[in-house]
């Protein structure tokens, strides 16, 4: 665990995670949501910055923590220390927790673990995180693997931060001499002091092709889910994959060197990928898959967060079976504290999720059964992961044919839910997404029309037209309309759905693939009937 003392102790926040730009740490221009991030980081608070990579996430939030809490005792956790971090910080009174990228942290950091540790005191948690990642992970349809990752973000207080610098931004840059060469690019200046375009140049010029070969690897690694600092020994091995034979030491050196930024910062047997590069490649191309070789490879040098963050991008996805080769190296670690067991039915939970996509409905069944019959007994029988678990069960059963212990089960489910969150709620959503579903198998298709239409009205109102929920509830009620007859209203839903997932998800995942078959066999029937 890297200690420090108080916020004003840091003298370079380079060590807490900022960037170091071009020419060393520039000043700090103060930006337009400065003020707004100030007011939030008050006793109990999680607030949270959300950017694109170098927009000065970390700045700003690092800026306002020490403006509102130069005072404070900082814990910077690595994530495997958290647990010992929070325990520790849990005695002091006056305290800030910093989670630079928060998603390194998501699992292993619980609602309730937040809410105990802020509760009390004078203490405040504040975090950073990649735009490309956080909408990943709020657009997240499948909330069995989603879990407390979501309800941790729903918590925390939002900033999200322009890529580009304002008019009134870059007013305040231009009275800053050191800035007067930066300036010419005024339309990312944060990226360009950060030196993201100049390393980016660098790393595609083609002029060192092994060196180039190992940022590559890191990058997918990064993209397939490690989040940790990366083993050199595993980019060693991975590189091959991008430019055959093995990597030598004039290749790390060109990767390694601080021009004035490095593509790869190494300490020691590990390094880190400028998040930049990182960024860039999700956004330019985003439905490249990683290789399985290199996602395999990357398990076997993968610690159990490493690999359940893996899992969860397999997931995503829809890698299914890669996703389930990395769940199940997460469900062997020790089980010493109340905690631990916390954390392994969450693991046990995604494993079997994963083994129902997989079409083991039997296996997932037993599986989700033994996880909420635990989380009944440790958590209790309203907890969030304990209904997490009986929606789990009800869709196994669903699936297996066993309609009405599914329909039992999902509509325990939907009372609770709505009693403890309300209707609107996405979760309560998603339980009324799930009756419906289980009335049309029931052959009730009348009731089963009525509730997917009003409870997808409410997604369209919630969450959006295109968001991932909305459209599982559009490709259910196309179902319905299917199952009546009406080939060409559900031809109609099945389009928009279609569309939707393959610019969300991509033209190869699952969930695309099922809209395309469905919409051609509602096609064809309608075709047959006229």
């Amino acid at each position: 665990m890297r200690r420090h003392g108080s916020v004003r102790s840091v003298r370079d926040p380079v060590t807490i995670g900022v960037h170091r730009a071009v020419g060393g740490t520039p000043p700090y221009v103060r930006r337009d949501r400065h003020d707004e991030l100030v007011d939030l980081l008050r006793p109990g608070r999680f607030a949270l910055v959300v950017g694109d990579a170098a927009a000065g996430k970390s700045r700003l939030a690092w800026a306002a923590t020490s403006a509102a809490l130069g005072r404070h005792r900082l814990f910077a956790p690595a994530p495997t220390d958290l647990a010992a971090t929070v325990a520790e910080m849990a005695t002091a009174r006056r305290a800030v927790l910093w989670l630079d990228d928060l998603d390194r942290f998501l699992d292993v950091l619980t609602p309730g673990t937040l809410d105990d540790l802020l509760v009390g005191g004078h203490r405040v948690a504040v975090a950073t995180m990649r735009r490309h990642e956080y909408e990943l992970l709020t657009t997240e349809s499948d909330r069995t693997l989603a879990e407390c990752r979501h309800r941790l973000l729903a918590t925390a207080e939002l900033i999200h931060l322009a890529p580009a610098f304002s008019a009134a931004e870059l007013a305040r840059a231009r009275r800053v001499p050191a800035l007067a060469d930066a300036l010419a690019h005024t339309d990312r200046l944060p990226e360009h002091l950060a030196g993201g375009p100049r390393l980016l140049a660098r790393w595609r010029d083609g002029t060192h092709p092994r060196g180039a070969a190992l940022v590559s690897a890191a990058v997918d690694c990064r993209r397939a889910g490690f989040r940790g600092p990366l083993p050199v020994a595993l980019l060693d091995e991975v590189q091959a994959r991008y430019q055959p034979g093995e990597s030598t030491a004039d290749a790390w050196a060109w990767a390694t060197e601080p021009d004035p930024s490095p593509l790869l910062a190494r300490d020691g047997d590990t390094v880190t990928v400028f998040d930049y590069l990182v960024d860039h490649t999700q956004r330019t191309h985003p439905f490249d898959p990683v290789p399985d070789e290199v996602l395999r490879t990357a398990l076997r040098h993968a610690g159990t967060t490493d690999a359940r963050s893996m899992g969860h991008a397999a997931g995503r996805a829809g890698r299914y079976q890669l996703a389930l080769e990395m769940h199940a190296r997460t469900l062997d670690d020790p089980i010493d504290t109340p905690a631990d067991l916390v954390e392994n039915l969450s693991r046990r939970n995604s494993h079997a999720a994963i083994l129902g996509h997989l079409g083991r409905h039997e296996e997932a069944l037993a599986c989700h059964r033994d996880v909420l019959d635990a989380r009944r007994h440790l958590l209790g029988p309203d907890h969030p992961d304990t209904l997490v678990s009986r929606t789990n069960v009800g869709v196994a059963l669903n699936a297996l044919g066993r309609y009405e212990a599914a329909l039992t089960e999902h509509r325990g489910v939907l009372s609770t839910r709505n009693r403890l969150l309300g209707p609107d709620h996405p979760d309560t959503l998603t339980s009324r997404d799930h009756v419906a579903a289980v009335l049309n198998n029931l052959g009730r298709q009348d009731e089963a029309l009525t509730a997917h239409r009003a409870e997808l009205d409410a997604c369209v109102r919630v969450l959006g037209a295109t968001h991932p929920d909305t459209l599982v509830s559009r490709h259910n009620l196309a179902a319905v309309l299917m199952g009546m007859g009406r080939f060409r209203e559900a031809a109609t839903e099945l389009r928009d759905v279609l569309s939707s997932r393959r610019h969300i998800l991509g033209p190869d995942h699952p969930d695309t693939r099922t809209s395309r078959t469905e919409l051609i066999a509602v096609m064809l029937e309608n075709a047959r009937y006229g």
